[in-house]
């Protein structure tokens, strides 16, 4: 199989244009797509700062039950 590198931009979340590729019609092709560190590094960043403000409300929460939340079926 023959690797072809292409650097792209990409320009509308979701989607990739990839041009002027060494392909004809009809010939099938297997494409990989690599994230650059960076770009990989900050949507980590970005989960985890997510994660973070979610579970803090939970985490710093001072409310605590004063019985039991249900009463028991006799």
């Amino acid at each position: 199989m023959h690797a072809v590198k292409v650097d792209v931009l990409i320009e509308k979340d979701g989607e990739l244009h990839l041009s002027n590729l060494p392909c004809q019609k009809g010939e099938r092709v297997e494409a990989i797509v690599l994230l650059d560190g960076e770009a990989q590094e900050s949507a980590e960043r970005k989960r985890e700062d997510a994660r973070e403000r979610f579970l803090n409300p939970a985490t710093t929460s001072t409310f605590r039950s004063d019985g039991p939340y249900f009463e028991p079926l006799t």
